[in-house]
């Protein structure tokens, strides 16, 4: 720290040069799987590892420090600026959305919003500076798995011969929290005594699905919406 030289005749002094210190403070708390998706943390749910963090300033894009979660969800970020803004990202994993957030006491839910996995969040005016016992230890992260099933029906009506050629449906279906991004898949497993002949994509090209008989799989390239069955297969 410095300050611009100010002459001072012999003899004299100046004792106008003053400068405050304010000790350093931190945030932090944790990310779990929250299995009945109700956005609190509840006894039985487990922590979630490795879940990338990250503090920006206020701007939300100037990142401050990036960590992890660990083994038991915990996370924090110390040697921050007393009452100070920031902005909390969590990254989340594939194949799991964000709970909803604010939906009980700050200390027992999920604050990252659903859509971003961002929250704003200000700084303690002090504290202790801990990294294991964070001053502001609320800020936490709920992680839901997508449903997915997948439902399969015989559409060939009987009588049936050896030889014949027997149709089969496969409906997938999302069952929330949210959409599943396009790259989702679904395979069969051929019963004993048959042989696949043809595998496609209803709705034709528009369906995004790109089948492989070998394999007896479909892959989509668009989202399985939530809370509603997609196109079948056969």
């Amino acid at each position: 720290m410095s300050f611009p030289a100010t002459a001072v005749r012999a003899g004299a002094a100046n004792h106008t040069f003053d400068t405050g210190f304010t000790l350093p403070v931190s945030l932090g708390d944790h990310v779990w799987l929250d299995r009945n998706r109700n956005g609190g943390q509840d006894p039985g749910e487990p922590p979630f590892a490795n879940v990338t963090v990250t503090l920006f300033a206020a701007d939300g894009t100037t990142v401050v420090d990036t960590t992890m979660t660990d083994s038991n969800g915990f996370y924090s970020f110390t040697d921050l600026i007393p009452n100070t803004n920031y902005v909390m990202g969590f990254t989340r994993p594939d194949d799991y959305r964000f709970t909803r957030h604010n939906a009980g006491s700050d200390g027992g839910d999920s604050d990252a919003d659903p859509a971003t996995g961002f929250v704003g969040v200000r700084s303690p005016g002090s504290g202790t500076n801990s990294s294991t016992n964070p001053d502001n230890p609320t800020i936490d992260a709920g992680l839901v798995a997508i449903d997915l099933s997948v439902a399969k029906r015989l559409i060939t009506d009987g009588p049936y011969a050896v030889g014949d050629v027997v149709e089969f449906e496969l409906v997938p279906s999302n069952d929330g929290p949210a959409d599943a991004v396009g790259g989702w898949s679904v395979t069969d497993v051929l019963p004993k005594g048959y042989a696949a002949v043809s595998i496609a994509g209803k709705g034709g090209a528009s369906s995004g699905y790109s089948c492989t008989l070998v394999a007896l799989s479909c892959m989509s390239s668009q989202p399985l919406a939530a809370r509603g069955p997609e196109l079948g297969w056969w």
